[in-house]
């Protein structure tokens, strides 16, 4: 399926090779647009939130594996 593809898109003459390449991209820009229009109003938010993500996720990782340390230690 995917060697399918490949020869498809691959034999498509060269003017709509770029043309289609063109619309991908493009819409994947113009499907964005919003969001990228929004982050300079958030300012360093989203930043703040990954941030403290990682570092909650990190601090329950390392209880959890202090926790198996401990039962391990009790066996």
């Amino acid at each position: 399926m995917i060697n399918t593809f490949l020869i498809t898109f691959v034999s498509i003459p060269n003017h709509l090779n770029k043309f289609l390449m063109d619309a991908v991209f493009y819409g994947i820009g113009d499907a964005c647009q919003g969001l990228f229009d929004l982050m300079p109003h958030l300012g360093n938010i989203p930043n703040g939130l990954i941030v403290a993500s990682i570092l909650g996720l990190f601090f329950i990782w390392t209880s959890r594996l202090i926790q198996y340390r401990n039962a391990g230690d009790n066996e």
